[in-house]
């Protein structure tokens, strides 16, 4: 995502092992190159982690323990297998200035709608994994398809993330309140505006600028 640019602001996602000293140890053995495609058991790498996985084994085995802990255990089980534990996940902004953000640290301090931008950022990534489009090959649908989009979203940032769709070279189809389609309209191809008269009944029309919604 980081060659894109949401208005101003470019987004890189960042991966790094865990601060915490506990789980590091753990980070450090598994990412140790001498285990590239060898046991955890082999001599030469078991005799300079031994104290440090006989401690995690302690933990997660329920071998002489009574049914008090095993609640313990099993939650023991479930930290150290996630890895979410060894490693630490952020996005990171970078305004016109190549600055950067740590959004972990500035998020209390946006707005409610700058606080969704990062939703829409991770989604259209998370898209891109799917699709390959990172792939010079990769031959997809590039379909994305937004549901009750923009509906906390400063109006003003409507017109930034619709570029940057067509940026991504995504097939968009958005579904909006009706109140958004003024803002909306203008940068898209086709806009429809959905309303239901009756109690069972909606009709669809093109969006003109100066019909009632």
């Amino acid at each position: 995502m980081s060659e894109y640019t949401f208005g101003r602001t470019k987004y890189r996602f960042k991966c790094e092992a865990t601060e915490n000293p506990e789980f590091r140890k753990y980070y450090d053995m598994i990412t140790d190159p001498r285990l590239n495609g060898v046991s955890l058991f082999n001599i030469d790498v078991y005799e300079g982690y031994e104290p440090l996985i006989k401690t995690l084994f302690d933990m997660i085995s329920s071998s002489g323990f009574g049914d008090v802990t095993r609640a313990e255990i099993e939650a023991n089980i479930q930290k150290y297998k996630a890895f979410q534990t060894y490693l630490k996940f952020d996005l990171v902004e970078f305004d016109e200035k190549e600055k950067e953000h740590s959004l972990s640290k500035v998020i209390g301090s946006k707005s409610g709608g700058e606080r969704q931008t990062p939703f829409y950022i991770a989604i259209l990534a998370s898209l891109m994994k799917v699709y390959k489009m990172n792939q010079p090959k990769a031959n997809s649908l590039r379909l994305v398809v937004f549901d009750e989009a923009f509906d906390k979203i400063d109006t003003s940032r409507i017109e930034e993330f619709v570029e940057m769709l067509k940026d991504t070279g995504f097939q968009s189809i958005v579904a909006a309140p009706n109140d958004k389609a003024p803002f909306i309209a203008p940068f898209v191809s086709k806009t429809w505006v959905v309303t239901k008269p009756g109690e069972t009944t909606s009709q669809a029309a093109p969006y003109k600028q100066d019909m009632e919604i």
